[in-house]
């Protein structure tokens, strides 16, 4: 009976953890039903179950998404005084950018920072926000982030705000090189300005307005001007393309703001274990 049906304490435990292990629900609810030896040997439904889930995440939220945020970033701060975070106002003091590094990314940078490459994904969260990552290599050729923002648009505004508060957290210390999606690898045999003018006349493209703007560009992408530039291996932005991949598999984007957090971090903090492995 309804009346009867009850998620115990012990079980909201487990609820919560599975949860903020990435479980999906139907998984979830499949495991406790196999502990106790079958779906009728357990006091609640997989109704109850979600609708549990639903209550927590009205309860989180129930301060709205500003005093939330504030009070996850509080939480962060008394586990390590080092976390860094920064977020910016609009005119109606409402939180548009956010950006946040931990300790250990800060400190990952200090030693990896001198190539950085940076992304934006959509899709990671309930708003579609873009979601800016930035990522490097270690001594051991694996991921490591250096910091992380969430973006309200992709606008110049924004941008100039996020570079200026990431250099902040790290210091001030620029990194040598940078890989973004705007700045195309093309990688050729013969002589780069030679293949290029041959293509321009193949496909009769040489007044393509987006090309010649490209082209006053390539001392920053094209291979032929960048061979000495240290890219500690790198050519393209495929470890953001990775990571983002990573981010798919372990987000959903009907999370709110603090769960999106809380798997976020268990996404880094994969990466991290990487590291010791190594």
């Amino acid at each position: 009976m309804p009346s009867q049906r009850k998620v115990a304490a012990t079980y909201a435990i487990e609820i919560d953890l599975s949860h903020e292990s990435g479980l999906r629900l139907k998984i979830s609810y499949e495991l406790f039903s196999k502990q106790v030896g079958g779906y009728d040997n357990l006091n609640f439904t997989k109704q109850d179950h979600k609708n549990y889930l639903c209550t927590k995440r009205q309860r989180d939220m129930e301060h709205g998404e500003a005093a939330s945020l504030g009070r996850y970033f509080s939480c962060q701060l008394k586990e390590n005084p080092s976390y860094y975070f920064a977020t910016q106002l609009d005119c109606k003091e409402l939180i548009t950018n956010i950006f946040w590094a931990d300790a250990r990314m800060i400190i990952d940078y200090s030693h990896f920072g001198d190539v950085i490459t940076f992304d934006t994904t959509y899709s990671t969260n309930r708003d579609a926000r873009p979601l800016g990552v930035f990522l490097g290599l270690n001594h051991h050729r694996e991921t490591v982030v250096f910091g992380v923002a969430l973006l309200y648009d992709e606008t110049i505004e924004s941008f100039v705000w996020l570079f200026e508060t990431f250099l902040e957290a790290i210091f001030e210390k620029k990194p040598i090189t940078i890989f973004t999606d705007q700045d195309a690898t093309i990688s050729a045999e013969i002589k780069f300005l030679t293949a290029w003018n041959e293509m321009l006349d193949k496909y009769d493209v040489r007044e393509n307005k987006w090309l010649i703007d490209l082209f006053k560009l390539k001392e920053k992408w094209a291979q032929a001007y960048v061979k000495r530039t240290f890219t500690a291996g790198m050519k393209t932005i495929q470890l953001n393309e990775c990571f983002n991949a990573d981010l798919k598999d372990c987000l959903c984007t009907d999370l709110n703001i603090v769960e999106f957090f809380t798997h976020f971090k268990r996404v880094v903090n994969q990466k991290q274990d990487k590291e010791l492995e190594a």
